[in-house]
């Protein structure tokens, strides 16, 4: 709808479902489209081509604007994920900040990252032919994703989001980070109510995720929900 409205259009949004075969999962997605063939020629000048995540060179950015092209390039063609500690379900979380392109398109992310203090090293995505990805663990990960998201205007809803729910997680879960070290009891608190309920079809805890996982932080802590209050937005929107 951000778009949508951003081109002042009526058009119909679509919401489609798509399988992915290996694992059986199922993911909805949205689906808007419009007919301009100057708004394809202005985007071809900015290389937004047809399948520019296999071609796509990296433009010329002034350095006050990187911080929002990296941005939407996470938005787009990256993503923040989690693992978690099998002992513990629901507990103990490995988050990563990653993001997929060109080769050069990576080693120049990878330069943004240097100038950042974290230093990475683009590998050949394991999948797809072509492409490679750059990935950002644990406190690098963190750090960039907070650089990215924090006091951002235009971003894609799903990955503030995320970042936000890892922002409270390392602050509840990550001794001595900041000003935040909670008492066993409290961390036993947060502990239980992040296992989740028993899924039907496995009996185990499900790890709670978005919104219900902070609620459930919050409900521990009233830390976090003070720590992260979204920040004021500015008109250049650093």
């Amino acid at each position: 709808m951000k778009l949508r409205d951003a081109l002042d259009s009526d058009n119909k949004i679509s919401i489609i479902t798509t399988r992915i075969a290996s694992s059986g999962k199922e993911y909805s997605a949205a689906r808007f489209g419009i007919s301009s063939a100057q708004i394809v020629r202005d985007l071809a000048k900015l290389h937004v081509v047809e399948n520019k995540t296999r071609i796509l060179r990296p433009p010329a950015i002034p350095e006050d604007l990187e911080k929002h092209f990296w941005r939407g390039m996470i938005d787009g063609d990256g993503c923040i994920t989690f693992s978690v500690d099998k002992r513990w379900p629901g507990t103990q979380r490995a988050y990563t900040l990653s993001l997929v392109g060109t080769q050069l398109v990576m080693s120049r992310f990878a330069d943004f990252c240097e100038k950042l203090g974290s230093s990475v090293t683009p590998k050949r995505h394991h999948r797809s032919e072509g492409l490679w990805v750059v990935r950002l663990y644990r406190d690098k990960g963190l750090n960039m994703a907070t650089h990215l998201y924090d006091r951002a205007v235009v971003y894609l809803d799903r990955k503030m989001a995320r970042v936000r729910e890892w922002q409270a997680y390392a602050a509840s879960h990550m001794p001595g980070r900041k000003n935040y070290v909670h008492t066993p009891e409290t961390r036993q608190k947060i502990s239980q109510g992040l296992r989740g309920k028993p899924n039907g079809r496995t009996g185990k805890p499900s790890p709670l995720k978005g919104a219900k996982y902070i609620k459930i932080i919050n409900a521990a802590t009233g830390e976090i929900e003070k720590k992260y209050i979204p920040a004021p937005k500015t008109q250049d929107g650093s």
